[in-house]
């Protein structure tokens, strides 16, 4: 079977939104981005991306500074896809979580200005 990728975006609010992408083989979630955006000062930001990229699960939170925005999220007793659980997590946190995230991007830019 080939791979098939599916994408769609999810809106929580008129200022705050989840764009999803995974790519899908044989049933099984083998990459995949969760990308929380916000409309912050009438720009749209990104505040935190769970991705695949680079061949390995991490979460990208850009209202840290340098290379404390990103952690990896191998688990290395099992490093590889699928991601099945890891999509589902990814979805969860941020839309429970969205506010707090949104809250924390806020405030690392009035503190930019």
């Amino acid at each position: 079977m080939t791979s098939r990728v599916k994408d769609w975006t999810a809106t929580l609010d008129s200022r705050n939104v989840l764009d999803v992408t995974m790519e899908i083989d044989d049933g099984h979630v083998v990459a995949f981005s969760v990308n929380y955006r916000a409309r912050i000062r009438e720009e749209w930001v990104e505040v935190v991306r769970y991705d695949t990229a680079h061949g390995h699960l991490h979460v990208h939170e850009n209202w840290k500074a340098g290379e404390d925005a990103i952690t990896s999220l191998e688990d290395e007793d099992d490093p590889d896809p699928p991601y099945n659980d890891a999509l589902t997590y990814a979805e969860e946190d941020l839309k429970a979580n969205w506010q707090e995230y949104r809250e924390k991007m806020e405030n690392e830019v009035i503190e930019s200005d």
